[in-house]
């Protein structure tokens, strides 16, 4: 089986507006202040874009000259998760699916591939995002994938390392695959699908240039980076086309 898996912010969706990425962000604040007493926010001193959700809070913790350790980086997640899920309705609030997305898992699924994600993100956030953005129909049945929930190293310095940590969970659990493909927008993605042995494709939906993304590959020159999931026709082909050759 071939197994397609996607980064999801900034590769499948984006945030937007005023309250850009409102339930995650507010989960984030809800763990600080419910574990530590802390008022702060994710934005505010902590550079985390292609962060580990579990690497963002050691980030802002140590930040704030906190310790965390492995109970209470589970303590804060456990807070993200209810209140994430309090506020499921809340899910779609600064947020949108980027053009050719659904598109794109669709044909990919139809074509007998699994499709998941490896993310970041806890997993109850991520399918929280993805239901409410009506993209949770285009995975495979049943659910898999890797999610920052699932592997914590505590290295903030070695956040690729983590993403392919994530890809390996994701593999595992998908069983018999033949190729992997993993879709991402950040230089993490990029070095991670390489560390896991899965192919990196990157898209430049996110906050990182082509160059950023190219400069993270061992092979820069062969690396396939894409401006958007538009083309899902072209994408189908080369990902069966480079399944056929590994």
């Amino acid at each position: 089986m071939i197994l397609v898996t996607f980064d999801v912010d900034g590769t499948l969706i984006e945030s937007e507006g005023l309250h850009a990425n409102k339930l995650h962000k507010e989960a984030f604040s809800f763990g600080f202040k419910s574990v530590f007493g802390l008022e702060t926010s994710i934005d505010e001193g902590v550079k985390h874009h292609g962060m580990t959700d579990p690497l963002i809070i050691q980030a802002v913790l140590e930040h704030h000259k906190l310790k965390v350790t492995q109970d209470t980086m589970k303590q804060v997640q456990d807070s993200m998760v209810t209140h994430a899920l309090g506020a499921a309705k809340e899910a779609d609030t600064g947020l949108r699916a980027l053009e050719g997305t659904q598109e794109l898992l669709d044909k990919l699924n139809s074509a007998g591939m699994i499709v998941a994600l490896t993310t970041g993100n806890l997993e109850p956030i991520a399918w929280l995002k993805m239901d409410a953005l009506g993209l949770k129909p285009s995975f495979s049945v049943p659910l898999v994938g890797g999610f920052g929930s699932d592997y914590w190293g505590g290295d903030i310095s070695k956040g690729g390392e983590d993403r392919a940590q994530l890809l390996r969970i994701a593999r595992k659990r998908a069983g018999d695959v033949a190729a992997h493909f993993h879709f991402g927008d950040s230089p993490y993605d990029i070095s991670a699908a390489e560390l896991a042995g899965a192919t990196p494709i990157g898209v430049t939906t996110g906050v990182f240039s082509e160059k950023e993304l190219r400069d993270a590959s061992k092979d820069p020159e062969s690396l396939l980076v894409l401006e958007s999931l538009r083309d899902a026709d072209a994408i189908l082909d080369f990902v069966a086309s480079k399944s056929k050759n590994e």
